[in-house]
């Protein structure tokens, strides 16, 4: 058995330097040894592995996610300064992108591509991404003939006011996630200072010199 995983963790070595590095080399002896000596061992080791890394796959899009979806009033805000700089829609959405998270960078490039052959209007009617709100007011807007810079303010408004309920939301949640630890660290110390005296009173009377205490 040594002799197999010996013989396979010197195949590993002899792949040329240029195809593989040396700790990927390194690791990959490593686990063909491991293999071939205790399989069970191995299988359950990559298997730690590979939910390891799904995890952290999984983790990292949600983060981009996250950013993506608050740079959306940053993206609101820029196109309302472009717009009442006397841009087009089209200019200001590229002025309005270059300072964003490069997701929402790439959802307008996108967006404009598909413009340059649909027009402005259906593609900003058929997208759907983290802006597909504020591109269904630009739509909306370019449709009906109403102006694109107040849709974008009262999008920015109502963005706001959105955010406004979710602090609200999570502030009336904190007194519900603070009475765990109010009930299993302070309420214990408090029965032991208000309980604690009567206790050791009635100790000493019921065991008197049987009980050792101060």
């Amino acid at each position: 058995m040594m002799v197999a995983a010996l013989g396979v963790i010197g195949l590993a070595w002899c792949v040329p330097a240029d195809r593989l590095s040396q700790r990927l080399r390194l690791g990959l002896s490593v686990w063909l040894g491991l293999a071939v000596v205790a399989p069970a061992y191995a299988a359950v080791c990559a298997a730690a592995v590979l939910v390891a890394r799904q995890w952290r796959v999984l983790h990292r899009v949600r983060r981009r996610d996250r950013a993506a979806s608050a740079d959306v009033a940053v993206l609101a805000g820029n196109l309302l300064i472009a717009l009442t700089g006397g841009l087009t829609t089209r200019a200001a959405l590229v002025a309005a992108s270059r300072s964003v998270h490069p997701v929402l960078q790439d959802e307008v490039k996108a967006v404009l591509r598909a413009a340059s052959s649909h027009g402005l209007a259906r593609a900003l009617w058929e997208f759907e991404g983290h802006n597909t709100r504020l591109f269904v007011v630009l739509a909306r807007a370019r449709s009906t003939g109403a102006s694109v810079a107040s849709a974008v303010a009262a999008f920015i408004e109502e963005l706001r006011g959105h955010q406004r309920e979710a602090v609200l939301s999570t502030a009336r949640r904190l007194p519900v996630k603070l009475a765990v630890p109010l009930a299993l660290l302070i309420l214990p110390g408090f029965v032991v200072l208000t309980v604690g005296p009567s206790v050791v009173g009635s100790a000493r009377r019921l065991f008197g010199p049987l009980v050792s205490l101060p």
